[in-house]
């Protein structure tokens, strides 16, 4: 399970919560690295392994069920505008 995303899969699951919460998000472009300079190098394809995680904690849930759970939990603090919970 787990899963893997790019910036841009990532980006555009966040602005798909927002379109169905709200009915309207920001359009989410993709770019190249070259268009997207950065500090550092990145290598073209950098999957972070989480063999040893799923090795201690078993099989990992989908990230986009995770991202889900903690963006409703900072939708609240986001509409009130007040700082996350720690």
């Amino acid at each position: 399970m787990g899963g893997q995303c790019s910036w841009f899969d990532f980006a555009t699951a966040i602005a798909g919560f927002v379109q169905q919460k709200y009915g309207s998000a920001a359009r989410i472009e993709p770019c190249s690295s070259a268009q997207y300079p950065r500090p550092a190098q990145r290598p073209a394809y950098s999957v972070l392994d989480v063999a040893a995680t799923i090795e201690q904690l078993g099989p990992l849930p989908d990230w986009r069920h995770n991202l889900q759970q903690v963006l409703e939990t900072l939708e609240p603090h986001a509409a009130a505008g007040s700082a996350a919970p720690r």
